[in-house]
């Protein structure tokens, strides 16, 4: 059935251009419709056969992830070879921060595990519980901002007998970060560069949160790169917060496991354990 897989293939390679998704079930519809506009019997199409015809032409199946294709390459380049260079001249690397923020399930553990063999491996119910928090990251030296977490009460359990938090926190019922929220950080950052006599300069994606009007910050300069521009080659989204969401939870099974070591050192009493 070569004509079969030249025009199944042609026709999977201007969907794939024109970036629409097409589905294994998508494939066979399409193969049936061909099968039959050209006259073949006897062909279903099955599971076997796709399988196959992927192998063949080198394709697989996986998740979509990310929303970069919706920017247009022109308007990105453009900006980066035009416009940015204007932007950051006259300011060093050590001056140059990159703000963001994503969202943190604080007390999800991981999807796998060591276990017995031959063990069924089921877990419990995952914890929905999450923040937001705002990360930054610089373009030089190691320096960062004071990060801000919102939360979704005004005075977690969590925090009574705390006299201090590690971080800024502030609470929004909808656990969003607000845009009052984000204008109060930057007037404190504000603050906190003038009083250093340092200006900086800050890339902030275009939000409902972030707002866009910022000519009374001081010592801050706040750019907004074109719309969807920052999905393609911001530090911020794609480079420090799945580090970050991988060092927190490597921090919450190291506090689940010293608590369960805690245990049992109590139970062994005075043995040499």
């Amino acid at each position: 059935m070569e004509e079969l897989e030249t025009i199944l293939l042609a026709w999977f390679k201007q969907a794939h251009t024109a970036n629409s998704s097409v589905s294994e079930s998508h494939m066979k519809e399409e193969a049936l419709h061909v099968a039959a506009c050209l006259g073949i019997n006897h062909f279903w199409a099955s599971d076997g056969w796709i399988d196959c015809s992927k192998k063949i032409h080198n394709l697989v199946y996986k998740n979509i992830s990310g929303e970069s294709a919706i920017v247009n390459p022109k308007t990105l380049m453009d900006w980066k070879s035009e416009e940015l260079p204007k932007i950051i001249d006259g300011f060093q690397p050590r001056d140059i921060f990159n703000v963001d923020e994503t969202g943190l399930c604080h007390n999800l553990q991981p999807s796998k595990t060591v276990t017995y063999k031959g063990d069924s491996c089921y877990g419990g119910t995952k914890s929905q519980q999450r923040v937001t928090v705002l990360l930054s990251c610089i373009a030089d030296v190691m320096e960062e901002l004071s990060s801000l977490v919102t939360g979704k009460c005004n005075k977690p359990h969590c925090f009574i007998n705390v006299k201090k938090l590690p971080t800024n926190y502030t609470a929004n019922s909808s656990l969003w970060m607000a845009s009052a929220t984000f204008e109060d950080f930057l007037v404190q950052l504000d603050r906190q560069i003038g009083a250093k006599n340092r200006k900086i300069l800050l890339f902030i994606d275009q939000s409902a949160a972030h707002p866009g009007v910022t000519t009374a910050m001081k010592g801050i300069k706040v750019i907004f790169p074109p719309p969807d521009c920052t999905k393609k080659f911001a530090t911020s989204g794609y480079g420090d917060h799945p580090a970050f969401k991988c060092l927190h939870r490597t921090q919450l099974m190291w506090n689940v496991t010293t608590m369960i070591e805690g245990v049992l050192l109590g139970d062994a009493g005075s043995s040499d354990l």
